[in-house]
């Protein structure tokens, strides 16, 4: 019954846009804002041409927390989540022709260090091609990509955490690394291991690491700090048997099982003072990151990876320098215990009805998402 009553209340606010925001949003003017993730280009160009067409203003998130907008005229946020590589290749050549601004929540230490700025669509390459490189094996922006973004003024940086992980929530392993299976994790989310004395971001743990259950980083309410030694022992025991090939091995899960067993100890359970200088870590070191790299760029708000987060994450991000948080459709029940205003986002497609109407934007919107399943079953996040 609740979650009949989640998709009836969705789907409300999809339809109904404008009074959606006007009761969720406070102290800032309460515009439609929209997240995407990996671009398809005739969609987005169409919601490009509706957008001028409508005589929107497309706004980015300095120019909403300053004011800096016609209140009497109607207005729109398109922002774009992690920083994948057809944010470069084909929504800012489709943006910029157009006229339209949006703002780019970034992901660090997700982001390429490399001085490359590749192929777009105004270097004529195919928009087939583009899109297949959100899936290949160069899926994310480069940073010489994202400062080209950033200073072509049609483009605002903003946060979206220091590597959008997922961290252990069970003291004893449910697998452990291999070539295949969950992990190498072909979304690129990384594990967040605590290594020595510090946090590091693991795409692809050695192969034998032990793997809890895991959760966002940013919302679990406690986390479990695997034992070093199980740890390394699992590892061994596939480096010594011959790496990838011991995979192919009967009962190889059996055997790393039973060497995680006799280390006897398993890890221990962060504490809540640990925890929130976790948070604290990531938001200051995301937004330092982005600061340094980028010229003339500050990070003033901050999208929680997931559109969720603990309640004690608000106050960290006051606390760092935060003046807006951005999150998703459902809210989390936070209610009077955020330190900082929050700010909504609906999913990309329902942008159809707020450029087309509720009839025929509903239509357009069914298609979008027939649209997006499609490339959801080929890999892509829409």
């Amino acid at each position: 019954m609740i979650e009949l009553a989640k998709k009836i209340g969705s789907l409300t606010h999809n339809l109904f846009p404008r009074r959606y925001f006007r009761r969720h949003v406070r102290t800032v003017e309460p515009v439609p804002a929209y997240f995407y993730h990996q671009i398809d280009a005739a969609e987005f160009e169409q919601i490009c041409k509706l957008i001028v067409e409508g005589g929107f203003q497309a706004l980015t998130i300095d120019q909403l927390l300053d004011r800096d907008f016609n209140p009497k005229a109607p207005a729109l946020l398109l922002t774009m989540d992690d920083g994948w590589s057809s944010v470069w290749s084909i929504a800012f050549p489709i943006a910029r022709r157009y006229g339209i601004r949006f703002t780019l929540f970034l992901v660090p230490e997700a982001i390429e260090d490399s001085p490359e700025c590749r192929s777009t669509l105004d270097d004529g390459a195919d928009a087939a091609v583009l899109s297949r490189r959100d899936l290949g094996d160069r899926p994310m922006l480069t940073w010489a990509e994202v400062q080209a973004l950033s200073q072509s003024g049609w483009v605002e940086i903003q946060s979206h955490s220091l590597n959008h992980g997922m961290v252990f929530t069970s003291a004893s392993p449910r697998e452990f690394s291999a070539p295949t299976g969950s992990f190498p994790r072909a979304d690129r989310v990384p594990v967040i291991s605590q290594i020595g004395d510090r946090d590091v971001a693991e795409w692809k743990p050695p192969l034998g690491t032990p793997v809890y259950a895991l959760a966002p980083a940013l919302v679990a309410p406690q986390r479990f700090i695997e034992n070093k030694t199980a740890r390394e022992r699992c590892i061994a025991v596939v480096r010594e048997n011959g790496g990838e090939q011991f995979f192919q091995t009967e009962g190889w899960r059996q055997l790393l099982q039973q060497t995680f067993d006799q280390v006897g100890e398993t890890g221990h359970w962060e504490g809540e003072e640990e925890r929130r200088d976790r948070y604290r870590q990531d938001l200051t070191q995301a937004k330092d990151q982005i600061e340094t790299r980028l010229s003339g760029v500050q990070i003033r708000a901050f999208a929680p990876p997931w559109g969720a987060m603990h309640p004690d994450l608000s106050a960290v991000a006051q606390q760092t320098g935060h003046e807006l948080l951005v999150l998703a459709d459902p809210l989390p029940e936070l209610g009077k215990q955020s330190k900082l205003p929050i700010y909504p986002r609906l999913k990309g497609n329902a942008i159809w009805i707020l450029l087309q109407g509720p009839i025929l934007g509903t239509i357009a919107w069914l298609k979008a998402n027939r649209r997006s399943k499609e490339r959801i079953a080929k890999g892509a996040i829409p």
